[in-house]
Order: C-alpha cells, then sequence, then structure tokens
C-alpha cells in the first residue's frame, strides 16, 4: 500500500498548471480517437429519438446506470450531447487515457467534457447541500486534465454527480428533482480547475480524493443551472 506521503506529493502534482501537468502525464491517443473527435459536434443528440433501439432499457444493462439517467435528462431538456457509446469505449481502451462519459453542449454555449459520478443520497433534506459524497478517483482527475488539453481550447472539463434518493420523504429544498425508471435523483456539476485545486485525500489505498464540504457548497452548481441557462441572446429570442 502507498504511503501517504507518495499519494500526497501525486496529488499536488496534478494540481499544478495544466503546461507542468502534460509533462508529467504524457499524452498517447491513437488516431482513431483523434477521428472521433471531430466529428462530436455533427452527432449531436438533442432530446429525439438518436436511433438506439430500445435505448434506455438495452443501456441500463451494458453501462453506468448513472449515465443513462443523466442522458435522460439531457433528452427531457432538450440538451445537445455526445455519448461516448460502447463502441467508442473500446477505441478509448487502447489508449493510456480514462475515457469520459459524454461531450455536452449547454444551452448558454461552449462545449463541455462529463465524467458522471453516480451517489446515492440517504439524507433528509437538501437544504445546505449536506451529506452529499462527491469523491472521484485520482485517474478520473488526471484523465479529465488529459482529455482538456487534447480538445479545442475553451473546452471545459467536469463532474456530474448524479444523486439518487433513497428515501421517501425527502426536503428537495428548491433542488430539481428528476424521476426515471421509478427513482428520484438530482444532479450538481462542479468543474475539473475548482475541482483540482481544491481536492484533499479520501484514501491512499484506493487512490481516491474528495471536496471539503465548504468547497463542494462554493462551486457546485445544479444541474439545471450548469446545463440548461440560457444566454441574454436566447431569452431574448
Amino acid at each position: 500500500m502507498r504511503s501517504m506521503e507518495r499519494f500526497d506529493v501525486n496529488v499536488r502534482t496534478i494540481t499544478a498548471s495544466k503546461a507542468v501537468a502534460t509533462k508529467i502525464i504524457p499524452i498517447r491517443i491513437s488516431v482513431s480517437i483523434m477521428r472521433f473527435i471531430p466529428e462530436a459536434g455533427a452527432k449531436c443528440n438533442s432530446g429525439v429519438d438518436n436511433g438506439r433501439k430500445n435505448n434506455k432499457l438495452v443501456w441500463m444493462d451494458e453501462r453506468n446506470g448513472y449515465e443513462d439517467v443523466f442522458e435522460g435528462w439531457l433528452d427531457e431538456k432538450g440538451v445537445k450531447y455526445v455519448p461516448v457509446d460502447q463502441q467508442k469505449r473500446k477505441i478509448f481502451a487502447r489508449n493510456k487515457i480514462k475515457s469520459f462519459d459524454f461531450i455536452v453542449y449547454p444551452r448558454g454555449g461552449g462545449q463541455v467534457i462529463a465524467e458522471v459520478k453516480g451517489r446515492e443520497f440517504n439524507g433528509k433534506s437538501l437544504a445546505g447541500m449536506k451529506s452529499l459524497e462527491c469523491w472521484v478517483t485520482l485517474e478520473d482527475v488526471k484523465s479529465l486534465i488529459q482529455w482538456e488539453l487534447v480538445f479545442e481550447k475553451g473546452t471545459r472539463a467536469v463532474f456530474v454527480f448524479v444523486y439518487k434518493i433513497t428515501g421517501a420523504d425527502v426536503e428537495t429544498d428548491g433542488v430539481e428533482v428528476f424521476e426515471f425508471f421509478d427513482e428520484r435523483y438530482f444532479f450538481y456539476a462542479v468543474s475539473l480547475d475548482d475541482y483540482r485545486e481544491f481536492m484533499k485525500v479520501r484514501s491512499p489505498k484506493w487512490e481516491t480524493v474528495t471536496l471539503p464540504a465548504s468547497k463542494f457548497r462554493e462551486f457546485a452548481v445544479e444541474g439545471k443551472k450548469f446545463f440548461t441557462a440560457e444566454t441574454a441572446e436566447d431569452a431574448e429570442d
């Protein structure tokens, strides 16, 4: 097992500037991936049938169920996105960089690389954003750092935390709740830049990191505000 000192050094390394991180973590990307990236904008889903056969039922068995929840929510909101499907994941597997889950085009503009993390919420109230687990792996952070550098300038990487509500009677404090297959969920997004700057070691053994509760409350943005907020121009239209 790695010592805390060794692990803490790794954390400080990846919270340095992106230029330094690039030297420490070399990027190795196959030609096949680079062919995929420019196609992203032409293959957006936008709340309509994207041609996948029995989409939600089939994919729930093939990938992380929380990704399906997030995709269902994007469909409902009419937010454009590109899922990294199973075929693309096999391409990514030939490289050293862990794949992400979605390329999303928020209504307010820009392009976002989204890594979805599913967590359960066992509390009674969302007031004060208490008891919200927000840990990720060190590999998740390193990979998103590299993907930001691969994509065009202005692309942002974010962690999307999808929380499943386990209690029957929960005070949501105004937070939007999304129902999917008889379960209830809510979403928060945290930018990679904010996460990597303030993350702390959670488990040296499992190489996981997390945000202190105060920092999560400061930087986490509710899903609908992050992905569906309109620009001033949109509002005028």
